[in-house]
């Protein structure tokens, strides 16, 4: 690779039909930057090579704390786009690694700063196009950033960009629009229908479309997402709130003039339910508690208590003043339960595995052998005397 003398490749972070993604350390200001590189090849392609350069325009007009930063754009035997390093990972990766939904009230939160990112490059007249969890990365803290501008366009300066060329349409097909399908004209309304599809799988921890998708059903997919609306998300988890899907029904509404009017009122929704849930459960605002991260590894739907509050997931965040007594246990049937006491003084982080449990398997094994004795001695009575 042909690259800038100042910095230096460390590793290769990702490949895709436009370009690849490596991890550089720019010698000059010691400091590590993802670069976004156009492959060579595509360099006299007029499409890729404009998208390439309205990703970096758009992005220099962005200053926001949940949207990538741009350092710099350059031009060698190719482009370049010198990005903020951000150490985490895709939401999509982050939601299959905990094996089911991230719990309700963090999704809700997390889902907030994400919606406040987009709001404010909506207020840019910039609209994404491609918003989806694979571009939407989260670290440890959970702090999140929206990436990958690509197929975005600033629909102020031109708004006759607001059309996808059908022959490149961009995008991942399950979170496109309804208009974006039928090649209309797309508007902020679009982005909050995608969003709105990202808070389903946030919720649910499924894979929307995934049976069309492993067929290979791109025009049935396209045809569900013109006429269905998004199946209900008890359906596919049935712990979550008919709030929360109400609230996705309407972001993900097939008209854009039935979705929300900005994510502006997509947020106030948000903050309401975030209110009551909050108050029915007697939580306090974050900042005045202790931190308590709960994770079960591997095991979906396990049942978590916590101090006789009880949650259904793989996953949950809980706050808990300094000096309270907490008390964790979490069940999950088959499995040894697991059971921790401790004094919050400081934010923890608990990690946990369930071990299969054996003698659960004997106690069904056993209770199968007595019921196959005693059908064999019923077959031997009625055999022997009638």
């Amino acid at each position: 690779m042909n690259m800038i003398e100042q910095f230096h490749i460390e590793q290769k972070l990702g490949d895709g039909s436009q370009g690849k993604i490596y991890l550089a350390r720019d010698t000059r200001l010691n400091r590590k930057v993802a670069i976004k590189s156009l492959h060579s090849n595509l360099i006299e392609d007029p499409i890729n090579k404009q998208r390439f350069e309205e990703e970096a325009k758009l992005l220099a007009q962005l200053h926001h704390p949940s949207i990538v930063i741009l350092y710099d754009y350059i031009v060698t035997d190719t482009l370049h786009l010198i990005l903020e390093y951000l150490d985490g990972i895709p939401l999509d990766r982050y939601i299959k690694s905990i094996s089911g939904p991230i719990q309700e009230l963090r999704a809700v939160n997390l889902f907030i700063k994400i919606l406040k990112a987009v709001e404010y490059a909506h207020q840019k007249g910039i609209i994404h196009r491609d918003l989806k969890p694979g571009n939407i990365m989260i670290d440890k803290n959970d702090n999140v950033k929206i990436i990958d501008f690509g197929i975005g366009k600033n629909i102020e300066n031109n708004p006759a960009l607001t059309h996808i060329d059908s022959n490149m349409p961009g995008g991942t097909p399950k979170y496109m629009t309804p208009e974006h399908v039928k090649g209309l004209e797309l508007t902020p309304q679009s982005d909050i229908y995608s969003l709105g599809v990202t808070l389903w799988e946030m919720v649910t921890g499924a894979s929307l479309y995934d049976d069309l998708n492993k067929g290979g059903g791109v025009l049935q997919m396209y045809g569900a997402i013109e006429k269905e609306p998004l199946p209900n998300v008890s359906d596919y988890y049935k712990h979550v709130s008919p709030r929360i899907n109400d609230i996705i029904q309407k972001a993900t509404a097939k008209n854009p003039k039935n979705r929300y009017s900005s994510c502006s009122s997509f947020i106030r929704n948000l903050e309401d339910f975030k209110k009551d849930e909050t108050e029915i459960l007697g939580w306090e605002e974050p900042e005045r508690q202790n931190k308590i991260e709960l994770k079960i590894l591997n095991q979906k739907d396990s049942c978590i208590l916590v101090n006789n509050k009880g949650f259904i997931g793989s996953e949950l965040i809980y706050y808990a003043f300094p000096g309270e007594k907490i008390k964790v246990t979490i069940i999950k049937q088959g499995f040894q339960k697991y059971f921790k006491q401790f004094i919050s003084n400081k934010q923890e982080k608990i990690y946990v595995t369930l071990i299969k449990n054996n003698y659960f398997l004997y106690e069904r094994i056993i209770w199968l052998i007595l019921f196959l004795t005693i059908l064999s001695f019923i077959f031997i009575y009625f055999y022997l005397y009638f």
